[in-house]
């Protein structure tokens, strides 16, 4: 699996799919990161897999990296790993987190009822 660096932190991640399939606000598959060095991580609380799909350019094959979310004490179906979450281990992953767009459930809203201003400017 070709691996790319943690814009904040520069650690070597995978981008896994969430699965079943979960299609964020833009239509497009849901996504984490994955640490490349936490595989078979006995405190890894996700299960990953790949997955060969279409073919490439050059010939080959693409390859797509999945998840789910292990329950405490479920173990990875066979041929699955056991990883952990970039999110769980990088400093600054409080700053790659999405807010709620403005005017959904749980986005901050003035005293007029009408969502507040999130101070980003403009």
């Amino acid at each position: 699996m070709p691996s790319e660096e943690c814009r904040s932190c520069q650690v070597e991640i995978w981008w896994a799919q969430k699965s079943p399939l979960e299609l964020n606000d833009n239509g497009l598959p849901k996504t984490i990161p994955v640490n490349t060095d936490s595989l078979d991580t006995p405190n890894g609380s996700i299960e990953v897999w790949t997955e060969k799909v279409i073919p490439s350019v050059d010939g080959g094959h693409a390859w797509v990296m999945h998840f789910r979310y292990l329950k405490k004490g479920e173990e990875p179906q066979p041929g699955h790993r056991r990883a952990v979450s970039h999110f769980a281990t990088c400093a600054q992953a409080d700053s790659w987190r999405r807010r709620p767009a403005a005017g959904k459930a749980g986005w901050p809203r003035g005293s007029n009822g009408e969502a507040a201003n999130s101070g980003g400017g403009g």
